[in-house]
C-alpha cells in the first residue's frame, strides 16, 4: 500500500556481538567445512569396517580420541580407538560402533553387531561446506544466525545502516506523563509506542516531541524531521476535522500519495512526501494508530530497511465469542491470546476475558483479529487470522 520509500543501500562493518537484529548487506559465505574432518557422532569405538567379517569379533583398543584431542596415529589392523562424540576419526577408520554394542575388557573390545561403513560418522562439511552461502543479503540476523557465523570464526559482518525514523505527535490535548491531567487532556502515549515499535524493528528512533495544533508549528517540526530522518511518522491531525492540518501542510511542501484507507480502526492513515522525505500520517487515536502501524506501516519500514526476511506475524487462533463486522472494509479487533487444550485461543478484549489463575480481568493486547471485508459474522469456535504485535 505504501510505495515510494527508498530501500536502504548504505552499509557498515560491525563486530559480530553487535549485529543482532541488523540486516545483512552482503551474503555470508562459509570459509570452512563443518566438521573440518570426519568426526564421531556417538560415544563408542572407531574402526575399519572391513576388519569385521562376522560377529562377535574382538579388537585391540589402541588408544582414545576426544573432542579436541585426536588420536594421532593411523589405525592398525584388527584394532580400534575409544572415541567420544565430536572427536576426529583416526586415519584408517571409517565407522563408529556405539558403546552399547561393545563389551570392553582391559585393552580389547568385543563387538556384538556388524558395523556398516560410515555409521555414526559426520563427514567433512556435512553441516556447512566451504563456499556455501550461509545467509543471503537482506536477511535480518537472529541469535541462531550469529551463533552459526561464530562457528565459522567470522568476527565482523557487513550490515545495512539502520533506517532513521523521525516521529512526533500533534494535538493541543496531549500532556506529558509527568504532569497532572487538566480537563480534556490525555497523556501522549503514541510517542512511547512508536519509539518501542521502531526500536523492535532495529530502526534509529528520533523522537521530535509533541507539536501544537497549528500549521506553522507542524511545518517547523516537519522541516526538522526531514534533516534528521530517512522517514517521518506523525500521529494526530490526519483526518478532516477543523484542527486537522497535517495533510494541508504536507501538500504545501510535497505530495499526498493517498489519504484514508478502507479499514477500521485506522481509516485516517495518509502517506506522502515532505521535501522528498517519505512521510506517514497516522491517526491520533492510540488504537487506530497501532492498527495502522502494524497493518500497513511496519512492513513498509521493514522493506525500506532492506530486510527480505519473511514476516512471522500471522497466527491462526480459535475465536472465543462471536464477532460481527461491516462488509466492504477490513476490520481489526483487539484480542488477547492464550493456550487452551493445545491450541491458541483469541479472546477479543471487549469480552473481558478472565485470568482464572490470578482471578483478575485481562486487558493485555497480543494482536488484532483480521476480518477481511467479506465476513459479516464469525461464530465462536471458528479459526481466525490474528496479526500478532
Amino acid at each position: 500500500m505504501i510505495t515510494g520509500m527508498p530501500v536502504m543501500r548504505e552499509r557498515e562493518r560491525v563486530e559480530l556481538s553487535l549485529v543482532a537484529g541488523r540486516v545483512l548487506a552482503a551474503p555470508v559465505v562459509s570459509p570452512l567445512d563443518i566438521p573440518a574432518c570426519p568426526t564421531s557422532a556417538m560415544d563408542g569405538y572407531a574402526l575399519y569396517s572391513g576388519d569385521i567379517a562376522s560377529v562377535p569379533t574382538t579388537l585391540n583398543v589402541a588408544g582414545t580420541a576426544l573432542a579436541g584431542h585426536a588420536y594421532g596415529a593411523p589405525l592398525g589392523p584388527l584394532s580400534c580407538v575409544r572415541i567420544m562424540t565430536g572427536a576426529p576419526l583416526p586415519a584408517g577408520a571409517d565407522t563408529v560402533v556405539m558403546q552399547e554394542y561393545a563389551v570392553r575388557s582391559d585393552d580389547t573390545v568385543t563387538l556384538s553387531v556388524k558395523p556398516h561403513r560410515d555409521s555414526h560418522v559426520r563427514s567433512t562439511g556435512e553441516d556447512i561446506a566451504v563456499g556455501e552461502v550461509l545467509f543471503a543479503a537482506g536477511r535480518r540476523l537472529s541469535a541462531s544466525d550469529i551463533a552459526r557465523a561464530a562457528m565459522l570464526g567470522i568476527s565482523h559482518l557487513d550490515v545495512l545502516r539502520r533506517l532513521r525514523v523521525g516521529f512526533f505527535s500533534t494535538g493541543d490535548e496531549l500532556a506529558a506523563l509527568s504532569s497532572a491531567l487538566k480537563p480534556g487532556e490525555v497523556y501522549d502515549s503514541n510517542r512511547y509506542f512508536l519509539r518501542a515499535a521502531l526500536e523492535q524493528l532495529n530502526c534509529v528512533a528520533v523522537d521530535l516531541g509533541r507539536v501544537a495544533d497549528d500549521p506553522a508549528s507542524i511545518a517547523s517540526a516537519l522541516r526538522e524531521a526531514r534533516h534528521a530522518a530517512d522517514v517521518i511518522i506523525t500521529t494526530g491531525g490526519s483526518s478532516v476535522g477543523d484542527k486537522d492540518y497535517m495533510q494541508s501542510v504536507l501538500a504545501t511542501r510535497g505530495t499526498v500519495g493517498f489519504s484514508q484507507v478502507a479499514m477500521k480502526p485506522g481509516k485516517p492513515l495518509s502517506f506522502g512526501h515532505f521535501d522528498g522525505v517519505p512521510t506517514v500520517l497516522l491517526p491520533g487515536s492510540p488504537t487506530a494508530m497501532m492498527v495502522a502501524f502494524y497493518v500497513v506501516v511496519r512492513d513498509a519500514l521493514v522493506a525500506a530497511g532492506g530486510d527480505n526476511t519473511p514476516p512471522k506475524n500471522a497466527i491462526r487462533a480459535r475465536l472465543e465469542g462471536t464477532l460481527s463486522a461491516t462488509a466492504g472494509r477490513n476490520e481489526y479487533v483487539q484480542t488477547t491470546l492464550y493456550r487452551r487444550g493445545g491450541e491458541t485461543v483469541a479472546a477479543p478484549l471487549g469480552r473481558r476475558l478472565r485470568d482464572r489463575a490470578n482471578d483478575r480481568q485481562v486487558a493485555h493486547l497480543d494482536g488484532f483479529i483480521e476480518l477481511d471485508g467479506s465476513q459479516t459474522r464469525i461464530e465462536s469456535g471458528a479459526l481466525v487470522d490474528v496479526l500478532a504485535v
